[in-house]
């Protein structure tokens, strides 16, 4: 007779005592076997009620609550020691909040129903497995029924190292390839892969780096909370706010800086006072506006195409091509990045691009090569970078 033997991530009592130091009104729930220990933590407040299910033979830690009355689980992953399993539990990855509440009157009362049964079930319940199947019977009932496409997706991240992804996500033709902080990275995962399960198609991405804003459907939203805090506010508004003021084009940029525009007409900023004075005098909301190294350097794209740039650190590159190109008034989109990067397309759906490492260079050729169309290119800190193509 032959057998296999695994090493284990944890030990099972090594998990408990953790878990006891972290939380000692901690309750754990029976489980078949060993492989999987799970907890009920934060049990006196349906906000803070939070069930853990460390996984010890692969070392990953599953955060499970209810938010916006949808079960919600996400999970860090090839934990390696007790420390890094109580700094785990101490600071639980967040999840994705979704809200339907903005949409037409007839799809409100269906999503208002929905949310009357949840509150009538125990809340401790939906954090059991169960409870999480009975919660996707509910969805799937409710499938076929259109909700609107003004969801606010909120996702939590954490600082950590760079890596790349290296699986393109498609959804809706368009495809994307993205080099991100870690945990921003993870948070981008789930953010499209919940769009894409919502049918809806990504119009426009903005990253600076350490968060991702992308505008989808018919004024949908998903965002992280690592935007600019002024803009954090504004996102978060949108809940009770009309639809007419929803955003229709977003622009991140490194220290805080950003642009928004609302379906209105409206629009709002933060950034420098040359900045300020531009877009005070404007009658139309710009068509693009990109943050460059320096705090005074941005380039604005006006609604018809005209341009302008101010600043000390707009890349020579750039500029020795607008003027090759005898600074025609028909601009799409214009990125500048903290390293000198910028990305250009117009009307015609010429681009070129500059600043940006070998790297990301052959990826875009490579793109352009297999007959691709390269829609959009962004960049953040530390070399990071967002694209679409299709």
């Amino acid at each position: 007779m032959t057998g296999e033997s695994f090493d284990l991530a944890f030990d099972p009592q090594d998990v408990r005592k953790v878990v006891k130091e972290a939380f000692p009104e901690a309750k754990e729930i029976a489980t078949q076997g060993e492989q999987v220990l799970s907890f009920l933590v934060g049990m006196h407040s349906k906000d803070t009620l939070q069930r853990f299910n460390v996984y010890i033979e692969t070392g990953t830690v599953g955060c499970a609550s209810v938010m916006n009355e949808e079960y919600r689980e996400s999970f860090r992953r090839n934990l390696t020691s007790t420390d890094a399993l109580a700094k785990a539990l101490r600071d639980p990855p967040k999840h994705a909040r979704l809200d339907d509440g903005l949409g037409e009157e007839n799809n409100a009362i269906g999503a208002r129903d929905l949310t009357h049964k949840i509150e009538l079930a125990e809340v401790g319940v939906c954090i059991l497995m169960a409870e999480r199947d009975k919660l996707t019977e509910h969805a799937k009932s409710l499938e076929g029924v259109d909700h609107g496409e003004d969801d606010d997706t909120e996702y939590q991240s954490d600082d950590g190292t760079e890596c790349d992804s290296d699986d393109a996500n498609t959804m809706a033709g368009l495809e994307f390839d993205y080099s991100l902080n870690e945990d921003v990275l993870l948070q981008t995962d789930q953010c499209l892969e919940d769009i894409a399960k919502m049918g809806k198609q990504v119009n426009s991405v903005s990253t600076n780096g350490k968060a991702c804003v992308f505008l989808y459907g018919n004024g949908g939203i998903a965002y992280t909370p690592n935007v600019p805090k002024p803009l954090y506010s504004k996102l978060q508004s949108l809940r009770t706010n009309p639809k007419a003021t929803r955003p229709a084009y977003i622009a991140l940029g490194t220290r805080d800086r950003y642009h928004v525009s609302f379906l209105n007409g409206t629009f709002d900023w933060k950034g420098s006072k040359s900045l300020g004075q531009v877009l005070k005098k404007l009658r139309h909301p710009p068509r693009c506006v990109a943050f460059g190294p320096s705090y005074d350097t941005f380039f604005i794209i006006y609604h018809d195409g005209s341009w302008e740039y101010q600043g000390r650190s707009i890349p020579p590159d750039l500029i020795k091509k607008l003027h090759d190109r005898e600074e025609r008034p028909d601009l799409v989109c214009v990125t500048l990045g903290p390293r000198g990067e910028w990305f250009l397309r117009t009307e015609n759906g010429r681009l070129w691009w500059g600043g940006i490492s070998d790297e990301l260079d052959e990826l875009v050729e490579s793109l352009l090569e297999s007959d691709r169309y390269l829609n959009f290119l962004d960049f953040g800190d530390d070399g990071s970078y967002f694209l679409s193509y299709d």
